[in-house]
């Protein structure tokens, strides 16, 4: 099966990586999802930032949150950024 999933890697070349980038992501979201019962009472109404599974920064403002995740070498684009709300929060867009 690795040979298999070797091969498919290499004939995608770029798009190869596009597919693990959006993996990664979907990890990471994943992760995020799973914790955020647990952020929130931790974490009320703070900046988070995940990256590669992990929760890598807690911030009171987005433009704190983005400083730290920068020190720290973490590609802004990779990272999944979330403000945790106190309690479960729907949102609804109306489009005209």
């Amino acid at each position: 099966m690795t040979d298999v999933l070797e091969r498919f890697e290499e004939k995608l070349g770029e798009s190869g990586e596009a597919l693990e980038h959006q993996r990664q992501c979907y990890l990471d979201l994943r992760f995020l999802l799973d914790h955020l019962p647990e952020w929130r009472q931790k974490y009320p109404n703070r900046w988070v930032a995940v990256y590669r599974q992990r929760l890598v920064a807690v911030e009171e403002t987005p433009e704190q949150l983005l400083r730290v995740i920068r020190e720290h070498d973490i590609p802004v684009a990779e990272a999944i950024l979330d403000f945790v709300t106190e309690e479960k929060v729907a949102y609804v867009l109306k489009l005209d």
